[in-house]
């Protein structure tokens, strides 16, 4: 999907969710985020970034991701690439985003793919080589 592609969507449809990538087309994550944000129809619904892969991103770099995006109202930052890829990883982020729902505030007519704006505590973040919670 290009930004034009999701800025018509978030324009026309109300979500009670939305993930974002970092890397969403050539990293314009922070547009499209503003974008919703801004929005009539999508402004109260919960956002989190996601981070699939590093890159040629280094640890500071991330922390200010982390940062930039959890300052934002109603949106959170989750480092998938701290979270191990297996059943208990898999848990792990399942419990995450059905708590970024949980907090939300219920949105009437809201797509299941996107709604609300509270955070669902501290930004996910699972130091390498440590077992999940």
């Amino acid at each position: 999907m290009t930004l034009a592609e999701a800025r018509q969507t978030l324009s026309r449809e109300k979500f009670a969710l939305a993930i974002l990538g970092v890397y969403f087309e050539e990293s314009r994550m922070f547009e499209l985020l503003s974008f919703a944000k801004g929005s009539v129809m999508n402004r109260d619904t919960p956002v989190v970034c996601v981070l699939g892969m590093r890159g040629a991103l280094s640890d500071a770099t991330i922390r200010s991701l982390e940062q930039a995006v959890n300052s934002i109202r109603g949106s959170v930052f989750l480092n998938l690439i701290a979270i191990p890829d297996d059943g208990p990883g898999n848990k792990l982020v399942r419990r995450y985003l059905e708590r970024v729902l949980r907090a939300a505030p219920a949105a009437s007519g809201a797509a299941t793919s996107g709604a609300a704006e509270s955070r669902p505590g501290p930004a996910m973040r699972v130091p390498p080589g440590s077992a999940a919670p």
